[in-house]
């Protein structure tokens, strides 16, 4: 499988990654969006729960090298579609559909049901650390 990058960091936001700036080489000036790099290439790390719990970074990376593969092998699956789709012509019975206006649609997020609120970014709270201040 391919090379795969796992950054983690407490600084995080679900809106906002700060120091984190994940680019591809070939299209520099393209930010990557947060919910793309968070299914497998971005953690929040949470600093009591990795404190407390031995195998917080292995749960962590077993769960993103797992959406890694299953997002190769989607890429893969789906390229040899397509490319068997231009070989046999499939590509010119497809009926041409009118441009979506941008006003249309300007209020739709398709990352709406992954996205977390920044206030709720943290999964440990302090009642879980009583002896904590």
């Amino acid at each position: 499988s391919a090379p795969q990058s796992m950054f983690f960091d407490d600084n995080i936001t679900y809106d906002l990654p700060k120091i984190v700036d994940v680019r591809f080489v070939a299209f520099l000036d393209k930010v990557i969006s947060l919910e793309y790099l968070t299914a497998c290439h971005v953690v929040r790390a949470e600093p009591l729960e990795s404190v407390t719990d031995r195998s917080y970074f292995i749960r962590h990376v077993q769960r993103l090298v797992a959406a890694y593969d299953r997002r190769l092998a989607v890429r893969e699956r789906l390229r040899s579609l397509l490319w068997r789709a231009v070989k046999t012509g499939q590509f010119s019975r497809i009926p041409r559909l009118p441009p979506l206006s941008s006003r249309e649609h300007k209020d739709y997020d398709a990352w709406s049901g992954v996205r977390r609120e920044r206030r709720r970014h943290s999964t440990v709270q302090q009642s879980d650390f009583p002896e904590l201040p």
